[in-house]
């Protein structure tokens, strides 16, 4: 409430992250099993009692976003489809909440999906380069045939408007473009893609920057 803006402190986060931007390329490279595996570590790393109790903290949330994704898929496959088309998007994305808690993801569809849920659950709003981190997926799926550009388009507008219904209009920013990525010839398709989702869904949210260089 406004009676809270003006209070002064060392941290002050308003009861949220918001300021706060996840390893989001770690989380999709690495995967629910993987990070399980780097908390079951440093859960029994002896004499280091902080490694210890984070490594048993990071577990307890890993088995929310575990659960989470075996309860969106039993809630996904119980649910009525309008057509045969809208039955296959269901029974596709049911298959990537259950198949998420098993191995890394590999597909953009697959990514992000753990993108998207562990953002929410974490409670943070912002999103950091979304084309680093989704460009090789996306490069990937196009490179394999798997999805077209048009098909791509669709899922990252349905992220666009999910983002939106986050409601926070001081935040939800994504960034593209820039130096530093570390491929930028399949970020660059992402950040392409994010451009024509901005102007064809037409929302004020994500806020999107575009970075950009001389050369």
């Amino acid at each position: 409430s406004d009676e809270w803006m003006g209070t002064s402190g060392v941290a002050f986060p308003l009861y949220r992250l918001g300021g706060l931007t996840l390893d989001y390329e770690k989380l999709l490279r690495l995967g629910i099993p993987g990070l399980v595996r780097e908390a079951r570590h440093l859960s029994r790393i002896t004499g280091d009692g902080e490694a210890v109790s984070f490594g048993q903290a990071a577990l307890m949330v890993l088995e929310i976003v575990t659960n989470s994704c075996r309860s969106y898929a039993a809630e996904i496959r119980a649910m009525p489809a309008v057509d045969s088309a809208a039955h296959r998007d269901l029974e596709s994305l049911a298959d990537v909440l259950e198949a998420l808690p098993q191995r890394a993801p590999q597909t953009f569809l697959e990514a992000l999906q753990l993108f998207w849920l562990y953002a929410v659950q974490s409670g943070t709003w912002n999103y950091g380069r979304l084309d680093d981190f989704l460009g090789p997926f996306l490069a990937g799926d196009l490179e394999a045939g798997r999805i077209n550009e048009a098909q791509a388009l669709r899922l990252l507008q349905s992220l666009w408007r999910l983002i939106a219904a986050y409601e926070n209009k001081f935040n939800n920013r994504v960034f593209i473009g820039g130096r530093g990525r570390k491929n930028e010839a399949d970020a660059d398709r992402l950040a392409l893609l994010a451009i024509e989702a901005t102007r064809t869904v037409r929302l004020n949210q994500p806020q999107l920057s575009l970075r950009f260089y001389a050369g």
